[in-house]
């Protein structure tokens, strides 16, 4: 219980200080259920776009996915709770099946990630619902793991911003030292 309260007194210092996430694009490879290509793109300061492309193990199956998530910081930016909603398209090859069933569906996800330097891991749950086919009402669940590539860090446009005013400064008043310019 006294662990609980020292917790919660953490998060709520930090709170004001942190910011979902410490990049703008990653990029790498998923496992669970299969194994696949996964892309992450914040388009807010909470919030990222992720483009899943996925096949089973079996090889018969691909699938794609587009997700909306929303992160929560957890002490520090490079540690994140996330949800989101999205849809996937799946196309399946069955040679018992007479007709082609390539369902679409709606994909929910929850996890937890870590970015560690340019190391972006992430652990997740993501069941599907598939709506396409009005006959068969299909549940599916994945449990996945990600591991990707910090391609842009989050500041990297800020510092450079930063480097460009400073270099102006000092190459319009001719030092950083403003003690002799007259007013």
């Amino acid at each position: 219980m006294k662990h609980t309260h020292y917790l919660t007194f953490l998060l709520f210092l930090f709170a004001g200080t942190i910011q979902a996430q410490s990049y703008i694009t990653s990029a790498g490879l998923r496992f669970g259920g299969g194994i696949g290509l996964t892309v992450q793109q914040r388009i807010a300061k909470k919030s990222t776009v992720e483009g899943i492309l996925q096949s089973r193990l079996s090889g018969n199956e691909v699938r794609v996915t587009g997700l909306y998530e929303r992160h929560v910081p957890i002490i520090t930016k490079r540690l994140n709770l996330y949800g989101g909603i999205g849809l996937y398209k799946e196309w399946v090859e069955d040679t018992y099946l007479e007709q082609r069933a390539d369902p679409i569906g709606v994909t929910f996800v929850g996890g937890a990630e870590l970015t560690l330097g340019r190391v972006n891991l992430s652990l997740d749950i993501k069941p599907s619902i598939q709506v396409s086919q009005a006959s068969s009402f299909n549940f599916d669940s994945q449990i996945g793991v990600s591991a990707r590539y910090v391609l842009i860090k989050d500041g990297l446009f800020d510092k450079a911003g930063k480097k460009k005013k400073k270099k102006k400064k000092k190459k319009k008043d001719g030092s950083d030292w403003n003690i002799f310019k007259k007013d």
